[in-house]
């Protein structure tokens, strides 16, 4: 049997079929199917000319003249042996070789490689690196400069030499900062310091050494903040200080003053195991029996905002029992 439908019908069912079709390439993906958006590739680094802001060996009279104007010049002056200058998404980056530097006001900060990054004002350094200003000069492994921040953070054998300033009616004649008669050693393996207020920062291996009447002391403690502008240095926690003479003091915190021809340490709480001497004549020390109860110094502060310095530490509480040897006096030069 054959069955005959109307044209009409026939080219209704063609459309309807066609309509189906387009609905279909028309309908949104199934979720989860979404094609994700192909990642957009940073930009290449471009390299570009250097500008005239960093000099290198190749600019006539550049160490001479490219240096700040004076103690309120506020720019960065990088320099290099050799220079390159490239354009990247996170700024426009100078990388300096050989004798590398970037001077701010007085303090330089030094390397073999320093690269430099204009938009942000940090300078780095990932070998061996230096800085230096008229009052300290700190060695490390590597370093970060963050000028916005007046602040540089080291790591790795960090060495400070730090200049007390010579007093006038003492110092050798035609001598300068840098030429002093008893320098201050100070090492760690980690410091913040601050150029502004010429305050380190050291929580770990910290180690002082400095000459105080007449004697060779070395002095270790859990913290240790170095105020070059009061000319002291803040020790706290497992205090233990040590002198050529043969004196093992033992406390909870110390003042360490570095002035000249004012040198001395001052150490609150004194703990038992401590050993001095009372003169230099006396070749026994004294152990102490009993520690002597002090109070304490407050803790490090941020460097460039340095706490209130205590110009004397606080005096041990009470006096010392019968059959007890006293205290031992602050030993000043």
């Amino acid at each position: 049997m054959n069955l005959r439908l109307p044209i009409t019908t026939t080219i209704l069912g063609v459309c309807a079929a066609l309509a189906i079709a387009q609905s279909k390439d028309k309908a949104p993906p199934a979720l989860g199917s979404q094609t994700k958006p192909a990642a957009t590739k940073p930009s290449k680094p471009v390299a570009k000319p250097l500008p005239d802001g960093i000099k290198t060996a190749k600019d006539p009279g550049a160490k001479d003249t490219h240096k700040p104007s004076g103690p309120d010049d506020r720019n960065v002056y990088p320099y290099g042996d050799e220079g390159t200058y490239v354009d990247t998404p996170d700024g426009e980056i100078a990388t300096l070789r050989g004798n590398a530097h970037l001077l701010y006001k007085e303090t330089k900060f030094q390397s073999a490689l320093v690269t430099y990054n204009l938009k942000t004002q940090i300078g780095t350094s990932p070998g061996n690196v230096t800085v230096d200003d008229a009052q300290n000069t700190i060695t490390a492994n590597q370093g970060i400069a963050n000028y916005p921040k007046k602040l540089v953070n080291l790591i790795g054998d960090v060495h400070i030499t730090a200049r007390p300033k010579q007093d006038a009616t003492t110092a050798p004649e035609g001598s300068v900062r840098k030429e002093f008669s008893n320098p201050v050693d100070i090492r760690g393996s980690k410091v913040d310091y601050s150029w502004k207020t010429k305050t380190a920062i050291l929580s770990s291996d910290t180690v002082i050494t400095f000459r105080a009447r007449e004697r060779n002391w070395t002095v270790t403690a859990d913290n240790l903040e170095y105020r070059g502008g009061e000319e002291k240095a803040l020790l706290r926690g497992n205090l233990l200080a040590k002198s050529d003479k043969g004196e093992i003091l033992k406390g909870k915190s110390a003042i360490v003053t570095l002035t000249d021809g004012k040198e001395a340490i001052d150490i609150t709480g004194i703990e038992e195991g401590s050993k001095f001497k009372v003169d230099d004549e006396d070749d026994k020390a004294a152990p102490l029996t009993e520690p002597t109860k002090g109070g304490g110094l407050k803790p490090p502060g941020k460097p460039g905002k340095p706490d209130k310095p205590e110009n004397t530490p606080p005096p041990a509480s009470g006096d010392a029992k019968p059959g007890t040897t006293p205290p031992p006096p602050t030993i000043n030069q």
